[in-house]
């Protein structure tokens, strides 16, 4: 059964469910008391009069009606000791919902409450409260929800309130429908109250579609003006649904005419002329054509212009000799394709010619003429007043480029033709021809010839871009727009020309992502086409300079440049950081196998770059007080970390002191790879830099010069020897030559084999932490043996090495070629160097002088130098020095020439050498029997090396 709920009494507002409990209790308590004294149970007082009560329930209680709708709830009434009528109000309705009173009269329980929605009543859900009263009872409440849905309707909006049409146009209005409360049929539109000569379709929106456009005609009479206009949408089952529409109908693209006189008055055998005036109408501004009807033979009418853009065009009217006097209308009508025609009339009056008289009119009096083709008008001649002679015709105001002759001049019947050529040259423009006829006794008659050149048939191409980038690999492609002027439409053959080797440029129909088409002439038929370049591998990087050629029948051949750079591919390989100190170059670039210079950049002083293949160049320049160094190294990418090494030892730099340093002695101060030369005038102070990081030794010998007569000896004295330490930066060391870390060279013979000349001695230690200077003879001895000194094997530590090298005399003195032959040991015994032979055949030549001096050196390489050859010039304040490793060389003769690197970016050409100013040159190669780039790798009893010099000086 349906749920009900108790009203319980309003007293004090709704009582709570406890207190309602409460009630029920003490009801049934008063019931129990009644019956127990019915039974006898006493029989004192009187009982008292009970109180009139009443109760209702609400079932349901709740509902949901749909505007428009009605619903209904019923509400149960329960008297107790009340036999009255009870009323049942209902509140807290919501706008838009009504309900009617109602009573349950005496005897009856049940009644129905009836809730009525109009249209326009509050969508949502309402707690109304239902009131139950009676007259002498406390009134009882209850809660009805109603929840108010919407009824099934329609919504209309328009794209716009504010319309407009203009007379003899189309336009379309956007109708936009809104659907509520599940309605989803089909919508009609249909416009009420169109103004005269305006009609509007009436389009249906389907189910599920909500916009729709309604058309819109104006016929080209219909009124100007404004109306309200009632756009009405319907749908089955739905309200009506309306928008206002204010619709202006304006003036259309119209003309009217007026001819100014409108009656003329002519001489048989001559002209007239009216001005005729248009008025545009509706914005129109198009070109007029106009032509005259009604006239009779021998009047002819002409218009200049025929076509008219302006306010207003001249019509000339030509009366013949034959014409008969009278009055003839004439209709003159202006046309445009898109407008209706206007007329207009002129009344003609022809009267009798009262002397001889000749006129000429052309036909076309206007004419348009292609460059390069020709054209012809035709000249009428009219007699009049008894003139029968000839005419002879003349025409004058050709431009450049065109002749006009008559076919007939002196002319005796009535035409000639004038032909007209126009050369291909010929200007484009509008030129007006003047006509003269002249005849015997009779006034000279002009009339005019309007001729219009066009341009000749012509192609022109349009590049999207003069320039393209494409990547070595890669393709990049150019739009190419093909014009057509003069009335040509053919195809249109386009080819590319001038593509280096490695680089290919095809062409293709269309816009750019077409297929792929050929090198050669591909035909164009549209207006579009593609350039595509595809650079391989092998293509030079550079700039190249492509021509485009476009070709066709019967036209001139056109041209377009195309600057094509091809662009190295990114590098891929093993990356190798070199770090300088404490001066970085200023400049610094990379040449890996197959590819270009390239520049490297820094802005630390550390140099990243990769290297894609086994061998790679480097080159970078550093200015030291204004005098650049260029420094070039040609290497297996295996010996780059020893070649790198070279150029920062450490970043730390040490002061120091030598004790023990007097008279004419000559400390020679080696910390850390770093060397000082310390002497007694300088206090035996000393500084060095560049020392490396972490643990080094301090190695360093004093040399003490004997005066014995007129001999002077040099040799070694004392040495110093201190191992593992680790300054800081910036710190101070000591060498105590008279210390405990000092202590005596030993003494031993050298020797050579293969030698033959005087050579001068070497000597210089290696430890794992420093390599110095131990003594260097100062002057060039004879053998067969050399005095040596060395370190004392008590003095040695496990890799250390003693280096002793003698070299010959330069064979001028000073320049010339000269050898060295060296030896690493450790132990002080007798040793023997074996020197190679003379360097051989080498040539030292210029190669270019521009943009700056680039010698060359060809050289046949000797099998015992097979490690390295050096190269340097020395001109003025600049420097090239060049190391070429057996890594990189491999087997091959040295044909070396200074790069150009004019094209690589960063590069100045005040760097290198000048075309003025004399060159010393050096030329250095060396073997060992070891791997290493710089020096043997691994060192090792009795490991010789062999080097052979050349030194010179070359004029540019």
């Amino acid at each position: 059964m349906p749920r009900s709920f108790v009203l319980s009494p309003n007293h004090e507002g709704v009582q709570t469910v406890s207190s309602i409990r409460a009630g029920i209790f003490r009801g049934w308590v008063a019931v129990a008391v009644l019956l127990l004294h019915a039974c006898g149970g006493s029989d004192s007082g009187t009982t008292p009069t009970p109180t009139p009560t009443i109760a209702a329930s609400v079932s349901p209680t709740s509902a949901s009606v749909q505007q428009g709708q009605t619903t209904s709830f019923q509400v149960t009434a329960v008297r107790t000791d009340y036999t009255g009528a009870i009323n049942v109000t209902v509140s807290g309705l919501p706008t838009g919902v009504t309900v009617a009173p109602v009573s349950l009269p005496a005897g009856q329980t049940t009644t129905t409450v009836t809730v009525s929605a109009s249209l326009s009543a509050a969508v949502g859900t309402h707690s109304l409260t239902v009131t139950a009263s009676g007259t002498g009872v406390a009134s009882v409440t209850g809660t009805f929800e109603l929840t108010v849905t919407a009824a099934p309707r329609v919504t209309l909006s328009l794209e716009t309130a504010n319309g407009e049409i203009e007379q003899g146009e189309q336009r379309s209005l956007g109708v936009t429908i809104g659907r509520e409360g599940g309605f989803d049929g089909a919508v009609t539109i249909a416009l009420e109250g169109l103004p005269s000569g305006v009609t509007a379709s009436s389009p249906t929106i389907a189910a599920g579609a909500t916009s729709a456009q309604v058309l819109l005609t104006a016929a080209s009479d219909a009124p100007l003006g404004t109306s309200t206009v009632t756009v009405r949408a319907s749908g089955s089952g739905v309200a009506d649904a309306t928008a206002s529409l204010s619709l202006q109908v304006l003036q259309g693209d119209a003309i009217t005419l007026a001819a100014t006189p409108a009656a003329l008055s002519v001489e048989q055998g001559q002209s007239g002329t009216t001005t005729v005036a248009i008025t545009r109408l509706g914005g129109f501004g198009g070109a007029v054509d106009f032509a005259a009807t009604g006239a009779p033979d021998g009047v002819t009418v002409g218009f200049d212009p025929a076509s008219a853009t302006g306010e207003s065009t001249t019509a000339t009217i030509g009366v013949a000799a034959s014409v008969a006097p009278g009055t003839y209308t004439i209709t003159l009508t202006g046309s445009n394709s898109t407008i209706a025609s206007a007329s207009t009339t002129v009344e003609l009056t022809v009267t009798q010619a009262a002397t001889p008289t000749i006129a000429v009119s052309m036909s076309p009096s206007s004419l348009t003429v292609q460059g390069g083709q020709n054209g012809e008008s035709t000249a009428t001649i009219t007699r009049a007043g008894g003139f029968a002679g000839n005419v002879a015709l003349a025409v004058t105001g050709a431009p450049t480029g065109v002749t006009a002759a008559f076919a007939v001049t002196p002319v005796s019947g009535e035409t000639s033709t004038l032909a007209i050529a126009v050369a291909p040259t010929t200007a484009p423009g509008t030129y007006t021809l003047t006509v003269t006829a002249t005849g015997d006794g009779v006034a000279d008659a002009t009339a005019t010839v309007t001729l219009t050149v066009t341009a000749p048939p012509s192609i022109g191409i349009t590049l999207a871009s003069g320039a393209l980038s494409v990547e070595q690999a890669q393709s990049g492609t150019v739009g190419v727009t093909i014009d057509r002027a003069g009335g040509f439409t053919g195809d249109v053959d386009v080819a590319v020309t001038g593509a280096p080797a490695g680089v290919t440029a095809t062409v293709t129909e269309g816009a750019p992502s077409g297929g792929a088409g050929g090198p050669l002439a591909v035909p164009i038929t549209g207006t579009a086409a593609t350039i595509t370049v595809a650079a391989t591998n092998s293509a030079a990087a550079g700039s190249y300079t492509l021509l485009v050629t476009a070709t066709a029948s019967g036209v001139t051949t056109v041209t377009a440049s195309l600057t094509v750079t091809v662009t190295q591919a990114p590098v891929t390989g093993d990356s190798f950081t070199w770090s300088f100190c404490p001066t970085a170059p200023s400049w610094f670039a990379v040449k890996n196998e197959g590819r270009d210079w390239e520049q490297v950049t820094s802005g630390t002083g550390d140099f990243t770059f990769t290297v894609s293949g086994t061998t790679v160049g480097l080159a970078f320049v550093i200015v030291s007080d204004g005098k650049p160094t260029t420094y070039l190294r040609f290497a297996h990418k295996d010996e780059l970390n020893d070649l790198g090494s070279a150029f920062c030892n450490g970043p730390k730099s040490l002061t120091g002191n030598a004790v023990g340093i007097t008279g004419t002695s000559t400390g020679y101060i080696s910390v850390g790879g770093s060397t000082a030369v310390v002497t007694a005038a300088a206090n035996g102070n000393f500084s060095v830099s560049n020392v490396r990081s972490g643990p080094i030794d301090i190695f360093a010998s004093r040399t003490a010069i004997t005066l014995n007569g007129t001999t002077v000896t040099l040799a070694p004295d004392r040495l110093f020897m201190q191992r593992g330490i680790e300054p800081a930066n910036g710190s101070s060391v000591s060498v105590d030559f008279t210390g405990a870390n000092s202590f005596a060279p030993q003494a031993q013979d050298l020797g050579a084999s293969n030698l033959g000349e005087p050579a001068l001695l070497t000597m210089v230690y290696r430890t794992t932490g420093t390599t110095g200077v131990l003594f260097t003879e100062t002057g060039y001895t004879s053998g067969p043996f050399w005095t040596y000194y060395g370190v004392p094997s008590a003095q040695q530590a496990d890799g250390d090495f003693h280096l002793a090298t003698l070299t010959t005399q330069p064979s001028n003195g000073v320049t010339g070629s000269y050898r060295s032959a060296s030896v690493y040991f450790r132990t002080i015994q007798d040793q023997n160097v074996t020197f190679g032979p003379a360097l051989g055949t080498t040539n030292f030549t210029t190669s270019t002088t521009s943009p700056y001096l680039r010698p060359r050196v060809q050289y046949t390489r000797q099998s015992q130098y097979n490690r390295y050859w050096y190269i340097s010039y020395q001109q003025g304040d600049r420097t090239v020095q060049t190391y070429i490793t057996d890594g990189y060389q491999g087997s091959s003769d040295i044909d070396f020439t200074v790069p150009d690197f004019s094209g690589v970016a960063g590069w100045m050409n005040t760097w290198g050498l000048q075309t003025s100013g004399e060159i010393t040159f050096g030329f250095v190669t060396s073997g060992w029997d070891q791997e290493g780039a710089l020096g043997p790798q691994q060192l090792a009893e009795g490991l010789g090396i062999m080097t052979a010099t050349r030194t010179g000086t070359i004029n540019p």
